[in-house]
């Protein structure tokens, strides 16, 4: 987001109560038997418990994408965590 720009206000959070603040997250989506990862997603964030929402524009354009995915083969690589 350029520094001249007005950033949205999220309001608080619907879980805790705690202020939202704009962010760049990453999301997973399932779609049949496929999970998509979408990122740089701009969302609002709680920091104090994690939860997100998105705008009603975000989420359509998520949507989006997500349907320009069908039938594409997507392969995510993924690595088991250890404690170790």
């Amino acid at each position: 987001m350029k520094s001249n720009e007005k950033q949205y206000d999220y309001g608080r959070c619907h879980v805790c109560g705690g202020r939202m603040e704009e962010r760049s997250v990453s999301q997973t989506y399932r779609a049949g038997n496929r999970w998509i990862l979408v990122t740089d997603v701009p969302a609002g964030a709680c920091p104090e418990c994690g939860a997100r929402v998105l705008r009603s524009g975000v989420a359509k354009r998520v949507e989006e994408l997500l349907r320009s995915r069908r039938g594409r083969p997507l392969r995510i690589r993924a690595v088991a965590w250890s404690s170790q």
